[in-house]
């Protein structure tokens, strides 16, 4: 007799990584001063420097970032015959853009303001700007190199001066989300067997036991992610998160599955397709290492395509990263 499984489905709805999180970082570099020597007398415009900074990112393209330098020590002159001498500091301010250009790297600008403190120049806000790249060491932790300008130090007699630091830095990312654990299906009782009336011989008849389609979602929080920060691996707390998975294929092994990654509208269409398959990828992979045979899982990869949610929102976006998991239809013989 047969026993007809019908239409299981299970659909893994996993985030990849929070919008939002707070990070802390400082660096160290070569600064200069630029039009701090306007005659032949003792001058000195270049130096080190180094700062910290910290900020909160809203988006894998939008941060809010904050910083205290102190850029160098400097000793300036002025055709005007005053002079400066000693640190040059500096508060900024500003808004920080990203754009991915692969799973760890990516390209960066901030725009904002500064205020600049120097010896006899008086305190005053300038304009910042910086560019650099960010890479991704693992999920919390980032390194950057950066090159940042404060122009419009000084007025009058003392004014015209600029502000050059490129540096390295490094930073660390709090939160992330940690997928929670999906609740446990009910177990399927199999309806009681049928006994027939005497005096004709006992016949146990199994009905058939239907499964209707079943949605398994993964809900997120901050902790640890499913994957690794600017990555396709996936975290240790990740890999839990399939064991029911696992157990259902490894116990019917007629069974194949379809593996389908997801990605939000974050970088370029072509960066998010590549992003979506390798991350189906290592769910596979996973699935395989676990005794699941390569031949019953097919990987396919959307990138942005199939967005569930509004890519304007990053509690949209969140959503739209997933990875989704289907079961096909099949039987078991008694």
């Amino acid at each position: 007799m047969k026993k007809q499984l019908i239409a299981l489905s299970v659909l893994a709805a996993i985030p990849f990584t929070v919008s939002a999180e707070y990070y802390l970082g400082a660096k160290v570099g070569s600064s200069s001063l630029k039009n701090s020597c306007s005659v032949s007398e003792p001058c000195d415009d270049g130096s080190v420097g180094f700062g910290g900074f910290a900020g909160y990112k809203f988006s894998d393209m939008f941060s809010l970032e904050a910083g205290f330098d102190k850029i160098g020590d400097f000793e300036s002159n002025f055709s005007s015959g005053k002079t400066a001498k000693g640190a040059l500091t500096s508060l900024t301010m500003g808004p920080k853009f990203g754009i991915p250009i692969n799973e760890s790297l990516g390209v960066f600008s901030k725009f904002g303001l500064g205020y600049t403190n120097y010896d006899v120049i008086d305190d005053d806000l300038n304009v910042m700007a910086a560019f650099g790249l960010e890479y991704g060491i693992s999920r919390e932790w980032k390194t950057r190199l950066e090159y940042q300008i404060l122009g419009g130090i000084g007025s009058g007699d003392t004014g015209g001066l600029a502000a050059h630091l490129f540096s390295i830095g490094l930073s660390y990312h709090f939160g992330s989300d940690e997928p929670v654990a999906a609740a446990q299906a009910a177990p399927v009782e199999p309806r009681p067997a049928v006994v027939a009336e005497e005096p004709a011989p006992v016949v146990l008849a199994a009905a058939p036991v239907v499964v209707a389609p079943k949605t398994i979602t993964f809900q997120s929080k901050k902790g640890v992610g499913l994957y690794e920060s600017g990555s396709n691996k996936l975290s240790e707390a990740g890999l839990h998160q399939f064991d029911e998975l696992v157990t259902l294929l490894t116990t019917y092994p007629q069974s194949n599955v379809t593996v389908t990654g997801h990605t939000d509208s974050s970088g370029s269409a072509k960066f998010n397709q590549q992003l979506s398959e390798k991350r189906a990828q290592a769910v596979a992979d996973y699935l395989v290492s676990e005794g699941v045979d390569s031949s019953r899982i097919k990987v396919e990869g959307e990138g942005e395509a199939s967005p569930i949610a509004s890519n304007k929102t990053a509690a949209g976006k969140e959503k739209n990263r997933r990875v989704e998991v289907t079961i096909e239809e099949f039987s078991v013989e008694e």
